[in-house]
C-alpha cells in the first residue's frame, strides 16, 4: 500500500480531548492457530491485489465470496460450500457504453448475490447485476459549497462499507485538494441523500494533517443493534452512533502499547507529509474497525510505536489486532499480527476473521490462501 492518506460518516459540536490512557490489564497474547483455511484459485488476470472483498452467508451452507481487483475492472464471485471453492462468475467492468463505470470502481458493496453496488469516480454509485449490466445509478455531490466538501469515501480490502437498512456507512481518508468539513459518510440509497458524520473542526482540531496517518476516519456498523462505530487514528475511543447519527456514547478500544498521542499541532515546526507520517509512527496510531456479526466481535487494528522510521513501510512495522466483545465492549485480547499475513487483506466470515497468507501466495501465485481465526 502506498504512503498513506490514512483514515470517515452529522456534525457533533462537542470538542474532544486527547486519548485517555489505554487499558493495560490485558497484555499482548500469542497469535492463535487458524481454525480454518481455504484457497481461492486464480486465473491469469487475478493476483493478490484486491481492492474490496466481501463474504456473504448463504442457505444450506452455500456461501459466497466476492472480490474486486485493485485494477478496478474485474469482479470475481466464488461459491464456498464445505471444502469446495468454485468460481461462479467473473465480471469485466465495461469502459464504454451504457454499462460503463466511470473511472473504474473505487469500492464495492454486495447487498445480496446478484446485486452489486460499485462506487465510481465523482461519487457515483452503480448497481449492477451478475451480467455486469448497470440497472441503477445514483450520483452524489459531496461539495457543501464552493470551497468545502464532505470527505471522500475510502475503500480497501480491510476497509469495507457496512449496511444499516437502506444506508451504506463508509470510511474516509482525507483530501489534500479540498477543505474538508466533515469526515465519514453515510449514503441513504433509498432517499438518494448523504450525511457526513464527524465535524472535522471539533473532532480533528490539531490533528488533521495534509494527507497522513492522522487524517483517516474509520467506520463500521452493527445492523442488529442499529449502531455505527467510528474510530479515529489518534484516539483510543470508539464513538457509538445510532442510525440517525446521534452520538450515544464513547467506548475505549485501546492498545496497551500506545500512550497519550500528541497532535501534529503540538509541534512548533511545520511538518511536511513525510514528517507527519513519522510523527504518527513514533507514537503509534489506530487503524480500521471491523465488525464481525458471526462472532459478535469488534476488531480494531493498531500500530505500536516505531522509533526509527526510515521508509514508508516502517510506519506499519508493528501491527496489532484488538479484539472486543461488541455487546458490552469487554476486551478479549490484543495480538501482534505475524508478518506472514497481509494486514491489509482482511475480512470477516462465518469461520472467523480471515487473513491472506502472503507467504503462501508468494510460493504459489495461482491461488490465494486465507487463514481464519476465532478469538
Amino acid at each position: 500500500m502506498t504512503v498513506i492518506a490514512i483514515f470517515l460518516c452529522l456534525a457533533i459540536y462537542t470538542p474532544l480531548g486527547l486519548s485517555a490512557p489505554p487499558n493495560t490489564t490485558i497484555l499482548p497474547a500469542p497469535w492463535p492457530e487458524p481454525n480454518h483455511r481455504f484457497a481461492i484459485p486464480l486465473d491469469f488476470e487475478a493476483s493478490d491485489q484486491i481492492r474490496s472483498v466481501q463474504f456473504l452467508k448463504g442457505e444450506e451452507g452455500r456461501n459466497h465470496l466476492y472480490f474486486l481487483t485493485e485494477t478496478s475492472n474485474l469482479i470475481y464471485h466464488y461459491l464456498l460450500q464445505g471444502e469446495e471453492v468454485r468460481l461462479l462468475n467473473k465480471i469485466e467492468l465495461e469502459t464504454a457504453g451504457p454499462n460503463r463505470v466511470a473511472g473504474g470502481a473505487a469500492g464495492m458493496f454486495i447487498e445480496h448475490p446478484g446485486m452489486i453496488w460499485l462506487l465510481g469516480r465523482g461519487a457515483i454509485w452503480y448497481k449492477l447485476n451478475e451480467k455486469g449490466e448497470v440497472v441503477e445509478k445514483q450520483q452524489y455531490d459531496l461539495f457543501l459549497d464552493e470551497d468545502k466538501i464532505n470527505d471522500f469515501p475510502f475503500f480497501y480490502a480491510s476497509v469495507p462499507a457496512y449496511q444499516i437498512n437502506d444506508k451504506l456507512v463508509c470510511s474516509t481518508n482525507g483530501s489534500p485538494d479540498f477543505e474538508v468539513e466533515k469526515v465519514g459518510i453515510v449514503f441513504d440509497l433509498k432517499k438518494q441523500s448523504f450525511d457526513g458524520v464527524l465535524d472535522k473542526e471539533n473532532y480533528f482540531k490539531g490533528w488533521y494533517g495534509d494527507y497522513n496517518a492522522h487524517s483517516f476516519a474509520f467506520f463500521c456498523a452493527d445492523d442488529q443493534r442499529d449502531e455505527i462505530y467510528a474510530g479515529l487514528p489518534y484516539s483510543s475511543d470508539v464513538f457509538v452512533f445510532n442510525e440517525d447519527l446521534r452520538l450515544l456514547r464513547k467506548e475505549e478500544v485501546a492498545l496497551s502499547l500506545i500512550e497519550k498521542i500528541k497532535p501534529i499541532a503540538a509541534s512548533k515546526v511545520r511538518m511536511d507529509p513525510i514528517a507527519q507520517e513519522r510523527h504518527a509512527a513514533r507514537q503509534g496510531f489506530y487503524y480500521e474497525l471491523l465488525f464481525d456479526p458471526f462472532q459478535n466481535r469488534l476488531y480494531r487494528r493498531a500500530f505500536a510505536p516505531v522509533r526509527e522510521v526510515q521508509a514508508v513501510k516502517d510506519v506499519f512495522k508493528k501491527p496489532y489486532l484488538l479484539v472486543y466483545n461488541s455487546g458490552n465492549f469487554k476486551k478479549m485480547g490484543e495480538f501482534p499480527i505475524p508478518e506472514k499475513y497481509n494486514q491489509f487483506k482482511i475480512f470477516t466470515s462465518d469461520q472467523g476473521l480471515c487473513f491472506l497468507n502472503q507467504n503462501l501466495y508468494e510460493q504459489n501465485e495461482n491461488k490465494l490462501v486465507f487463514d481464519c481465526f476465532e478469538f
